[in-house]
């Protein structure tokens, strides 16, 4: 009896797939990096110290690596998918209510609870490109997904600052959340479920005694260290370089 190939999912940038994969992409990191613009302006409205309005950038990101395994847990008993479209769907609802903050303070919280929701899709996503196209592909479509990732990254910065600069910052982040609906909205729709159904019951126990295990693989270690590194020059750079540009002689 033949058995029938398995064809691997299209790479295409016209696929309707790849084209979601990117859109998640998109929509996490419109928001991550958005208030590097703002920092400045944050200083001169609460009086405030360079290190502490950072702090709204610094405390999505910590939210995201906190957060970040528990969700990976989560999406192999519920499905990555589900995961993926309810925190997409979710995330609009901190980034809408921080425009309701009259402190830098609740910005910064806000943000936190941002970052709690992002994992969501940046971890689960990969994980969804790697199993979906398991036999070919992934290369590519990872790489439409980081487009995704440096687009919104790029459109998040000066989106803010355009906006704010015109109808304060409040309005950012209804604009923002009123993009990441529409993503939501569009990836719920037309990003397919998985093929791959290998949900399962998660032991809490058995599955950081895993985790604990890639502490202890060098390659890993290596390649944790290489992200660590490229994210703490672009990060670092990206927030700070913003009050030397809106001081003299720039401006």
């Amino acid at each position: 009896m033949l058995r029938r190939p398995v064809v691997a999912p299209s790479t295409s940038l016209l696929d309707l797939r790849v084209l979601m994969i990117t859109l998640t992409g998109f929509c996490v990191f419109l928001n991550v990096y958005a208030t590097q613009s703002l920092l400045p302006l944050f200083q001169d409205i609460f009086h405030a110290s360079k290190f502490s309005v950072s702090l709204t950038v610094t405390s999505t990101t910590i939210a995201i690596a906190v957060a970040a395994p528990f969700v990976g847990l989560m999406s192999e008993r519920f499905g990555r998918k589900r995961i993926m479209t309810v925190s997409v769907a979710l995330l609009t609802v901190p980034i809408v209510l921080t425009a309701l903050s009259h402190t830098l303070g609740e910005i910064s919280a806000w943000r936190f609870i941002q970052g709690l929701f992002m994992p969501g899709i940046i971890a689960v996503t990969m994980a969804y490109v790697s199993e979906e196209w398991a036999s070919g592909g992934a290369p590519t479509v990872m790489a439409a997904y980081v487009a995704g990732n440096v687009l919104g990254g790029v459109t998040g910065r000066c989106l803010s600052g355009m906006v704010a600069a015109h109808w304060g910052w409040q309005a950012t982040f209804i604009v923002l959340g009123v993009l990441n609906s529409i993503g939501s909205a569009a990836v719920w729709r037309w990003l397919p479920v998985e093929r791959t159904t290998s949900r399962r019951k998660v032991i809490i126990v058995d599955a950081v005694r895993d985790m604990s295990r890639h502490l202890f693989d060098r390659g890993l270690l290596a390649t944790f260290l290489i992200g660590t590194s490229a994210l703490f020059a672009l990060v670092a750079t990206f927030t700070y370089i913003t009050f030397h540009l809106a001081a003299a002689p720039f401006s």
